[in-house]
């Protein structure tokens, strides 16, 4: 028998801090009843359903039994990505899509300018310039920049792209690809 499928709880489990590529993991809660509103017995899986146009999905994933929960790996930068899933039963029937979600995450590019020195960390983390001055995050995301001058002589004298300026902290919003410029001098 198909039964009646509904997902009530999409989880986007982000780590930023990973370089490209990235990934996400989603997770859903369990039918319970069938179509019919029994207590559903012959649950057999999941498929889960990617793609980078809402409800026209790519790839499909088969999963066996009761796991709820799923990473896709290797995502691009910058892309939006849905997904859905449907449960199958142990004749194969397959239910209607869940809700779809979505999610797109975007690069943040820090460049270090001028003739001084100095280092930049994110908040949430991502970036740790010195080392890294690239990070990803999901659209929407508020991120804050700080930089810090090198204890040699270097003043940080401010920001610039990304809608940033000054010499406190930058804060902006990801809704795109950004690139910002922290300038130090000596």
């Amino acid at each position: 028998m198909l039964y009646f499928f509904s997902i009530c709880f999409f989880a986007f489990s982000l780590n930023a801090s990973v370089a490209y590529p990235y990934s996400v993991t989603l997770s859903w809660d369990a039918p319970t009843k069938d179509a019919d509103g029994t207590t559903l017995k012959d649950l057999a899986g999941y498929y889960i359903y990617r793609g980078i146009q809402s409800r026209h999905y790519g790839k499909k994933i088969k999963v066996v039994g009761n796991i709820t929960e799923y990473t896709f790996t290797k995502l691009k930068k910058d892309v939006t990505y849905y997904f859905a899933v449907t449960a199958y039963d142990t004749s194969g029937n397959e239910s209607e899509y869940s809700d779809e979600a979505t999610m797109t995450q975007y690069g943040l590019t820090v460049i270090k300018s001028g003739t001084g020195s100095g280092y930049i960390t994110s908040s949430p983390a991502g970036i740790t310039c010195g080392t890294d001055c690239t990070g990803r995050y999901k659209s929407g995301s508020v991120v804050t920049l700080t930089a810090k001058p090198k204890k040699d002589g270097s003043t940080f004298t401010g920001w610039s792209g990304g809608h940033c300026s000054g010499n406190g902290q930058c804060v902006l919003t990801m809704t795109s690809p950004t690139t910002v410029t922290a300038t130090f001098s000596d």
